[in-house]
């Protein structure tokens, strides 16, 4: 069980403020150049000819908007903070456990490889196809269940078109299902194993697999 992060060396990290830290910052600044800006006004203001008291209360009502602006912000980041972390967490627990996730391609192992698929729309006809790595067909899987609303099962036996075995390895699946019409019916395929390592990115976890397949975290399907 691995869990590693691609995070550069402090001394590669740039300490410019981004994205969302960059914001805040830009705020905070111009909170205080307008409290500055309003003290000195008020401070330097002619005793004979004070300021006018509409200005002023729109000009504190102006400032008071920034400063709700910025506690605003800051608290943005806080929640997002907490949702990242939270969901660091969930990713955690997925590994040594068995995960069915979203997959375009099977994993043949001992002869043997399981594949699952939902259809978007009720099917009249369906075919899985699967590919080797060059994208040439070695096998097609007729007869497959045509209902839609529920994930349906297959299981190859690893043998090619011509009932020879094929070796161990990843393979393309293409699932070619049509209606009544003979348009084309869409589908998810999903293939599964059990999760071994998780790397943290930008774009979240990534998983990767007994079978050698990377996964991100969110195309998980099922955890068993």
């Amino acid at each position: 069980m691995e869990i590693t992060g691609n995070a550069n060396t402090p001394q590669a990290q740039s300490t410019r403020p981004t994205g969302q830290g960059a914001s805040n910052a830009a705020l905070d600044e111009n909170y205080e150049n307008f409290l500055r800006m309003l003290t000195a006004q008020v401070s330097n203001q002619d005793p004979l000819e004070p300021m006018d008291s509409t200005t002023f209360v729109t000009q504190l009502a102006q400032l008071t908007q920034v400063e709700q602006t910025v506690q605003t912000n800051k608290n943005l980041e806080q929640i997002i903070s907490g949702v990242e972390a939270f969901g660091a967490m969930a990713d955690v627990q997925l590994l040594g456990r068995d995960v069915t996730y979203r997959s375009g391609t099977v994993s043949l192992e001992g002869g043997t490889a399981d594949y699952a698929f939902s259809l978007d729309g009720d099917a009249a006809a369906s075919t899985l196809v699967l590919k080797d790595r060059d994208g040439e067909v070695v096998r097609e899987l007729t007869g497959l269940p045509t209902e839609a609303g529920r994930r349906h099962s297959v299981t190859w036996d690893g043998l090619d078109s011509a009932g020879r075995p094929l070796g161990d390895g990843t393979y393309i699946a293409e699932l070619r299902a049509v209606d009544a019409q003979g348009e084309t019916v869409g589908y998810t395929g999903f293939a599964s194993s059990r999760a071994r390592s998780l790397e943290f990115g930008p774009e979240g976890g990534t998983l990767t697999m007994a079978n050698g397949d990377a996964v991100p975290a969110v195309n998980v399907a099922e955890v068993r």
